[in-house]
């Protein structure tokens, strides 16, 4: 399967401003923010759906070694810092703060590597998806065992009512 144009053209910019500068999780998950306010239902299908992009895109980038993690602090490893990010809806200020934005990523020099391929001036702003460059991320994700899908690879954990 192919990642959708509108989550790539999300990933590829992501991704290339991680290669300048370390990011919480919460700024991969929220970047580019189009929600003009913080969610008034934070069980809203496109909150959801947000949050589980979210946890499958860190999760494969990590896998595929395209980002890494700066600061573990008080987890153990790679593995806990998913589990929490599958329980705790980023969107949801009571309970999600601390693994959401205190926990910073950034781009590997492997992918470094790739955006300087594909990107000739790191600073500018795509508006465009670059199809090569999708292509090269989507088979690094594939090389590591979780390759682009429409179902959830690490399925988020909803509240019970």
């Amino acid at each position: 399967m192919t990642i959708p144009d509108n989550i790539a053209l999300w990933l590829q910019n992501a991704l290339r401003d991680l290669v300048r500068d370390d990011w919480t999780l919460g700024r991969m998950c929220f970047w580019p923010s189009d929600i003009s306010e913080w969610p008034k239902d934070i069980s809203d299908p496109i909150v959801i759906s947000r949050w589980q992009i979210s946890v499958d895109s860190i999760a494969r980038c990590l896998d595929s070694e395209l980002i890494a993690v700066l600061n573990y602090d008080h987890y153990s490893n790679q593995s806990a810092i998913l589990a929490d990010l599958q329980r705790y809806n980023p969107f949801d200020r009571s309970c999600a703060a601390y693994v959401w934005n205190g926990i910073f990523i950034y781009g590997s020099n492997k992918l470094a590597a790739i955006v300087k391929q594909f990107f000739m001036n790191d600073d500018e702003y795509a508006f465009a998806v670059n199809h090569d460059f999708i292509a090269v991320i989507a088979n690094a994700f594939e090389s590591s065992g979780a390759p682009w899908s429409d179902r959830p690879l690490i399925p988020v954990v909803l509240p019970l009512p």
